[in-house]
């Protein structure tokens, strides 16, 4: 089974990862082009991280059943946005979906899962409690 995702933002950076595996294992490529190049090179997922990714995939987005394209809301003009290009093949089904500025929010958790996965971005920064007495 595996996956593929490629995200291009308006000024043409793009972010992909192919994560592929088998029963509890599983394995990725991924590259972001933008700011900076890099690559992840050939990794194994971490123990988890596949059956936590099949999960998200069938449960939190229900990918196999998503349209390929979502229609466009009436009277609506977007100027940039990014592109949303993910693509699973499993042994007797292959499913493409493609996106544009609007997407099912089980996406954008798959999507957040996967920018991490690849560690090619920084952690996201938690948010700092306010301190006491301060308004």
């Amino acid at each position: 089974m595996g996956f593929r995702l490629l995200l291009t933002d308006a000024f043409g950076g793009t972010f992909s990862i192919n994560v592929y595996g088998a029963g509890r294992d599983g394995w990725f490529v991924a590259s972001r082009r933008d700011i900076e190049s890099r690559d992840s090179g050939w990794r194994v997922l971490k123990k988890g991280e596949w059956p936590t990714l099949i999960n998200l995939i069938d449960q939190c987005c229900g990918f196999w059943g998503l349209p390929e394209i979502l229609p466009w809301p009436e009277n609506t003009t977007v100027d940039d946005g990014e592109w949303l290009n993910l693509t699973g093949r499993d042994r007797e089904r292959f499913h493409h979906i493609e996106r544009f500025v609007w997407r099912e929010r089980g996406l954008d958790t798959v999507v957040a899962f996967l920018r991490q996965i690849s560690g090619l971005f920084p952690p996201p920064i938690p948010p700092t409690p306010p301190s006491e007495g301060v308004m």
